[in-house]
């Protein structure tokens, strides 16, 4: 199962739970054939407040902070109105659809599946990620950006290419049929969510471009996403102490202690982690692991600790399950990262983002909710599925 990132689309390892282009988390990209495997209906990928779409192969993948006119995309309009944007109303066959998407987000799935709410918080999703996408497309074509006849002809051909690989795969040969199984839309209705996201893709490229990327911005960026850019670069050594008996642990406890103390006279420490510790994500990144507030649900005593560490402080840090030796090498701040490509990537998805979302307040992209059909939409047999499908994921 691939894993890309909501703001930039970055594909990542499994084990990765942030990008490493610009910080954010990933999302889980299933393939045709787990889908079918999986579910009965169209749950295609994440959601989350700010997206962006990025379609890879014959999936849909969304990434931050993008819009999507809605009426050009799905020709076929089923059911009552559930919201309208900018003119364009959203009937209840889509909305189910991008409730969908929404129901791809396993963070946001993990926080909310014992709230009460659980529906209304999809459904809340739903209608920001649907008013973000109708503005970030209305915004590129009221500029004038569309594709060449070329860059469509080699989009139409890349998903056939596409649908060729997986139909074998599902054992769809249909096209209607499996174009309507996976996503609900037609084979036309997923070239033109193509075709749009490619349009959104050159808009946001231009506007990037034009971002003013000074000082002043990249403090203001800084401070915005300080969650994903401030850390602390930490090199760790993780071994396993889960099914270890009284004496076991005992033994491996002096391991423990012998190795800090050899980290402690000067021992070279990816020295020791490659010939003891017991993570292979950790060794494959040289033993580094860069911890931010990230951390602070998945591994709460690793970030404890890291609140307070300086530079070349060593420690013992002890759960049930593992025993860590970590040490801080740098600390990640502004003034380490200003005016690097990384801080100005950053501070362009800032400007960028700031600006659509003065747009969005705007009453131009003011979102008009039915609410008696809106109340009405029970999304509960999506939620159903997608809570059966990631429990057994998480071993529940």
């Amino acid at each position: 199962m691939s894993k890309f990132c909501v703001k930039c689309g970055t594909k990542m390892d499994k084990e990765e739970k942030n990008c490493p282009k610009c910080g954010m988390k990933s999302i889980k990209l299933p393939d045709p054939a787990q889908l079918k495997k999986r579910k009965k209906k169209i749950i295609t990928i994440t959601s989350v407040a700010v997206v962006l779409i990025a379609v890879v192969t014959i999936l849909i993948v969304y990434f931050a902070n993008s819009s999507l006119v809605l009426s050009d995309i799905f020709t076929g309009l089923r059911g009552k109105t559930i919201i309208t944007v900018n003119g364009y109303k959203v009937p209840e066959n889509e909305f189910r659809f991008f409730c969908s998407l929404v129901l791809e987000d396993e963070d946001l799935i993990y926080h909310y599946m014992d709230s009460d709410d659980f529906d209304e918080v999809i459904k809340t999703e739903a209608k920001q990620f649907i008013t973000e996408y109708i503005c970030r497309l209305s915004e590129a074509k009221e500029k004038g950006f569309k594709l060449t006849k070329e860059e469509e002809k080699k989009l139409v051909k890349e998903i056939e290419e596409q649908h060729e690989k997986y139909k074998e795969e599902t054992g769809m040969k249909s096209e209607r049929e499996f174009y309507n199984f996976f996503y609900g839309i037609s084979k036309k209705q997923f070239l033109e969510f193509r075709k749009n996201w490619a349009i959104i893709d050159k808009y946001n490229t231009a506007q990037e471009d034009e971002a003013n990327v000074g000082l002043e911005n990249q403090q203001k960026a800084f401070e915005k996403y300080k969650d994903f850019l401030y850390s602390k670069k930490t090199m760790i050594l993780v071994r396993n102490i889960e099914e270890l008996d009284e004496d076991e642990l005992e033994k491996e406890m002096a391991l423990i202690n012998r190795l800090y103390d050899d980290i402690m006279e000067g021992e070279d420490m990816y020295s020791l982690i490659k010939g003891y510790g017991q993570d292979e994500s950790v060794l494959q990144s040289e033993g580094i692991v860069m911890i931010n507030s990230a951390y602070k649900d998945t591994y709460p005593e690793l970030y404890e600790w890291s609140q307070d560490a300086e530079v070349d402080d060593v420690d013992i840090i002890e759960t049930d399950d593992y025993v860590y030796i970590v040490k801080c090498v740098e600390i990640v701040d502004f003034e380490s990262l200003k005016d690097t490509d990384e801080m100005k990537d950053w501070t362009k998805f800032y400007v960028v983002n700031e600006n659509i979302e003065e747009l969005m307040k705007s009453d131009k992209y003011k979102v008009k909710v039915n609410e008696k059909n809106y109340n009405n939409l029970d999304i509960s047999d999506l939620t159903n599925e997608a809570l059966d499908y990631f429990k057994t994921i998480w071993g529940f």
